[in-house]
């Protein structure tokens, strides 16, 4: 995805020069570029060899690319798919599965001319001077990663994490000269790689943690002046931090874990900030005069962050509801937690005196669901409405391709996992619902 969205958004190309067989996973990097070039060799083909030879599917979107964005007519994607040798020239050109073949004698002076072509439509950076990207500084215990704005700690018993982001007391500058100079220093930006790496950890090495509660510390007027940065689109730098976040919150999105979002004393779910809230599960307000909790909404909320289904996560919370849209679109700036249940931003607003206890209940029962059966729920019920490449992929490929990985006809003593490359075929199960 990354390929395709940095073609999307910043306009940078990628060509497949395929000049070997380029099969399985080889084939399904090659499909995330903008054009594709195969070697007309005789010998060199394209495959997705996973369905004959592994009783798997391919693993990163391989299928849903050929049909959706290759457009490969469905009946010959199913050739294509059970076809273990792969398709190969001119063949391979008028399926669609590639959008042009060179002989060796030509292929180099062939790839130069397309990798120009492509050069030719993206964007003028002759004049832009990078951004050194420093380490990550991360104090690491075995249950605790604690970074300059995040931390990530573990519960005793492994199922529970609390994800903390600490904002700044100062927004800092909002102008491109100045943010640039700061380069990965902009707090911004440090604290969204921050963010992206405990997401990663969390995924990798947390199997055990189930749920996440997730907290904003600090101050809803600065993160709503930080935000004053991302309103023109002027400046590069600014620009791609902005499409480095987009990429962040779907990378919570599409994470196997339970968010809720607590929004109590001290907490600052507000614009760029306030996107956690939104992509958690839940999200519970602190409501109560004796204790001043505010949230805030702003232009970074309307559209600049898109999920996998292309609508903005306030869209997608509000589906066919134009009404609650405007509600919230009036309402940007500082929302007190009173106004939270209103305007449907608040999951449940509660009272001091049943925070406690009512949150401590909400998070043993979620605890101790199945994992199994709650990250098929969510997979559902975060990408409503439309389906794109995106959430075919990461809400129905992944969730299937999870499963077909634990069952005998793959993995068992004589699943094809097991027996390949011996010489003993598989012996699978042929039942089927």
């Amino acid at each position: 995805m990354s390929l395709e969205d940095m073609s999307a958004r910043s306009g940078i190309h990628s060509l497949a020069a395929c000049n070997g067989a380029t099969a399985g996973g080889g084939y399904e990097l090659a499909l995330a570029c903008d054009k594709i070039l195969l070697i007309d060799d005789s010998n060199s083909t394209v495959s997705l060899p996973e369905v004959p030879l592994l009783a798997v599917l391919p693993g990163t979107g391989g299928l849903t690319r050929v049909v959706d964005k290759r457009l490969v007519r469905r009946d010959r994607a199913d050739v294509f798919s059970t076809l273990v040798e792969g398709i190969k020239g001119q063949k391979a050109v008028d399926w669609g599965l590639v959008d042009a073949i060179a002989p060796s004698s030509r292929f180099e002076e062939i790839r130069d001319e397309m990798a120009a072509n492509l050069a030719e439509n993206g964007v003028d950076r002759s004049s832009r001077k990078g951004i050194q990207l420093d380490p990550l500084e991360v104090v690491m215990t075995e249950s605790a990663r604690r970074y300059s704005f995040v931390s990530l700690e573990e519960s005793d018993d492994q199922r529970i994490a609390n994800l903390t982001i600490r904002l700044p007391e100062e927004p800092g500058p909002v102008d491109g000269e100045g943010l640039r100079a700061l380069g990965c220093r902009w707090w911004v930006f440090q604290a969204l790689r921050e963010l992206d790496n405990a997401l990663l950890d969390l995924r990798v090495n947390r199997p055990r943690v189930n749920l996440v509660l997730f907290r904003v510390l600090g101050s809803v007027e600065t993160a709503l002046a930080a935000d004053a940065a991302f309103e023109s689109e002027d400046d590069w730098f600014v620009n791609e931090v902005r499409f480095f976040a987009a990429r962040v919150f779907k990378r919570m999105d599409m994470t196997a874990k339970t968010f809720f979002a607590l929004a109590d004393e001290g907490t600052a779910f507000a614009g760029t900030w306030l996107e956690p809230a939104l992509a958690a599960d839940r999200c519970y307000v602190l409501d109560d005069p004796e204790v001043r909790v505010n949230v805030g909404l702003s232009h970074s909320n309307f559209g600049m962050f898109p999920m996998g289904n292309g609508l903005s996560r306030l869209e997608t919370r509000f589906l066919g509801d134009k009404e609650a849209l405007q509600r919230i679109s009036g309402a940007a700036g500082v929302v007190h937690a009173s106004e939270t249940d209103a305007l449907g931003l608040a999951t449940e607003a509660m009272d001091e005196i049943d925070w406690e206890d009512e949150i401590r209940v909400y998070v043993e029962e979620r605890a101790s669901y199945s994992p199994d059966a709650l990250t098929g729920m969510e997979a559902n019920l975060r990408f409503a409405g439309p389906e794109t490449l995106e959430t075919k992929i990461f809400g129905r490929l992944t969730a299937w391709q999870n499963w077909i990985f634990q069952r005998p006809n793959a993995v068992g003593e004589a699943g094809a996992l097991q027996r390949y490359g011996t010489p003993t075929r598989p012996e699978f199960d042929y039942s089927r619902t």
